[in-house]
């Protein structure tokens, strides 16, 4: 089981890194640069309830709360794309109060503060929460980025997906560190 999780962690960071290879512009893909491509990936792996979306029309959206670690960088890996048929749309947000709609919403460091109070009022929008802030996904966060061996790994709270409705590929959890 061990063999076939390391297995299915570099088919899935290949994936990964050939779809950031194909959009960096440079030879050295930052940190920053892999997130993007997760978090796009993550739309693929995690299946959100029906009344996430509107209507059929709505599209796929990414959110990101606080300071933007990603710049640029964000929309060249979303750039024109679809995902389950949906256009995708990153919009920024500067106060939790202000998420309506959202579907993956990336917390950045400068909320490290206030976590707890983002992370409740989330809690049953059907948002997929995503950090890299040390202990997110134990406060109650969906998925933890961390570095270990200076590689971006994943750390899932299956608790706070199940609050939130969303429904987390069991590939994607075979390749993540879990926590409750």
């Amino acid at each position: 089981m061990r063999r076939n999780g390391h297995i299915i962690i570099i088919a899935f960071t290949c994936f990964l890194g050939f779809h950031v290879l194909g959009n960096a512009q440079t030879q050295e893909i930052s940190e920053y640069e892999i997130k993007a491509a997760f978090l796009y990936n993550f739309a693929k792996f995690i299946e959100w309830p029906e009344e996430a979306f509107p209507d059929m029309d709505s599209p796929f959206i990414f959110g990101v709360l606080g300071d933007d670690p990603f710049s640029e960088v964000l929309e060249q890996t979303i750039g024109s794309k679809f995902i389950q048929g949906r256009p995708l749309e990153i919009i920024r947000f500067n106060n939790y109060q202000d998420i309506e709609y959202c579907h993956i919403l990336f917390v950045g460091l400068s909320e490290n503060r206030c976590v707890d109070t983002i992370l409740h009022y989330v809690d049953h929008l059907g948002i997929l929460t995503v950090g890299d802030m040390e202990g997110f996904a134990e406060w109650g966060g969906v998925i933890n980025f961390f570095m270990e061996d200076n590689k971006v790994r994943l750390c899932i709270n299956p608790d706070s997906a199940e609050r939130a409705c969303l429904k987390i590929s069991s590939k994607l959890l075979n390749v993540s560190q879990i926590v409750n």
